[in-house]
């Protein structure tokens, strides 16, 4: 069944080629599958360009919350609080909103629960993360856009092209993270290393180390002390 896009308020303010192009966008996106509140939300909030590229990267929303966790044997609330952690919008646990990759997120929290991790600790690991991938992703967004942006381009074209440069350079993103955490967790493993050997080799130090004793001398209104060494 067609559907009368003006009608439906979604071409509001626009006028000619800037309307047919934003026509034939939310024409193709409807018959790949987007429903008409889809469409509609996307255009409220100003995101109906990206939408392409959201879809392509997060895939078709299939699953319920509560699909999700019993498809994983996560707790829908721990599942929730997840999401919040990551802040990321918390859906109805009723409404169809998660996708295939979000299912793989809740199957690799529950990976790490079977590992052992505590679910407090997750979520404080979330939160941090969450934190700098939210600045990285909108950075990530701003500079493919840039990539593709060009004065007069139809929206239209503007949407496949940037979904497009999202497609080639959204499988090289997961690696690129991957080999940053583990740089920074090399480092970290080695700097503790390092601290350790420091605190045994002081251990070491003052446990042979000769007698002292300890003075003060007064410097103006203040007792400044001294070690005197017998070495």
């Amino acid at each position: 069944m067609s559907v009368d896009f003006a009608a439906e308020g979604l071409l509001d303010g626009l006028e000619g080629e800037a309307r047919e192009a934003r026509e034939r966008l939310l024409r193709r996106l409807h018959d790949d599958g987007v429903s008409l509140d889809e469409l509609r939300q996307a255009v409220e909030e100003q995101r109906l360009i990206l939408l392409p590229a959201e879809r392509l990267i997060g895939g078709e929303a299939r699953y319920t919350g509560r699909e999700v966790a019993e498809r994983t044997g996560l707790e829908p609330d721990f599942l929730m609080a997840l999401r919040r952690a990551h802040s990321l919008p918390v859906p109805d646990p009723d409404a169809v909103a998660f996708t295939e990759a979000d299912l793989e997120a809740a199957w690799t929290a529950r990976t790490f629960q079977k590992a052992g991790v505590r679910p407090e600790d997750m979520l404080a690991i979330t939160r941090v993360l969450g934190r700098g991938l939210t600045q990285a992703a909108e950075l990530m967004r701003s500079v493919t856009l840039e990539l593709v942006l060009k004065p007069g381009t139809p929206e239209d074209e503007l949407a496949l092209r940037y979904a497009d440069a999202a497609a080639q350079l959204e499988p090289l993103t997961a690696p690129m993270l991957g080999q940053m955490i583990n740089l920074h967790l090399r480092h970290i493993v080695r700097t503790h290393a390092g601290m350790n050997r420091s605190r045994r080799s002081l251990v070491s130090s003052s446990a042979r180390r000769p007698p002292s004793t300890r003075s003060t001398v007064k410097v103006g209104t203040c007792q400044v002390p001294f070690v005197f060494s017998f070495a």
